[in-house]
């Protein structure tokens, strides 16, 4: 398991036991998930390693009503679909969780990208 799921985990799972999942959107761009507590996460849905048809989340249903502690062990899961659940739970509960020696602001600001610095995979 890659170390930075592990450290996620570690900083978000003992708040994500009291919390609950609120309701859960997968779309064709973004997943969503909402927690009880009104923060939301998004995170990339993998189109193009889903199957077909219409029912392509093969893990257990209901998502709604369940501890986000169990979606968020999505995130070491090999279905490319759970992983985006795993990380939208994540991301919604990063949202209410104090992270020390941040700051606010754009990103891009502190990136200071440069013309033909490159972002993301390159094919």
């Amino acid at each position: 398991m890659p170390v930075i799921i592990e450290r996620i985990e570690r900083l978000l799972e003992a708040e994500a036991r009291s919390i609950r999942i609120a309701d859960v959107r997968i779309g064709l761009g973004y997943t969503a998930v909402l927690t009880d507590s009104g923060s939301a996460g998004l995170a990339y849905t993998p189109r193009e390693e889903l199957g077909r048809g219409c029912s392509v989340l093969s893990g257990s249903r209901p998502l709604v009503g369940r501890d986000a502690a169990e979606l968020l062990a999505y995130l070491r899961s090999a279905d490319a679909l759970e992983r985006a659940v795993g990380l939208a739970t994540a991301n919604a509960l990063i949202g209410t969780h104090e992270i020390k020696n941040t700051f606010e602001g754009d990103v891009l600001d502190v990136l200071a990208l440069k013309s033909g610095d490159r972002v993301g995979k390159d094919n």
